[in-house]
């Protein structure tokens, strides 16, 4: 009985130059990738850093900030509804 081809090792040549540009493709979106989690974290640290900073300086900042946030985040789906409608 012949062996399913989802069972078998399929085999791809890939030209060394075409192999070594896809190393150098996959090497740069694993660089990017991983500066883009950097980022993200170092984003986060210098927010908490601000919150924890204000929370100091004006207790209840941070609750306000957000109230603040959600009231104008509904607004500005209010406005862009209008402009639809």
């Amino acid at each position: 009985m012949p062996t399913p081809i989802f069972d078998r090792h399929l085999e791809k040549t890939v030209p060394t130059s075409e192999s070594s540009a896809l190393a150098e493709i996959h090497e740069g979106i694993t660089y990017l990738k991983r500066s883009q989690t950097l980022l993200y974290r170092m984003l986060n640290i210098d927010t908490w850093a601000i919150v924890c900073t204000m929370e100091d300086f004006d207790p209840g900042f941070w609750g306000r900030f957000m109230a603040n946030r959600q009231a104008a985040f509904t607004e500005f789906l209010a406005q862009k509804k209008r402009q639809r409608s």
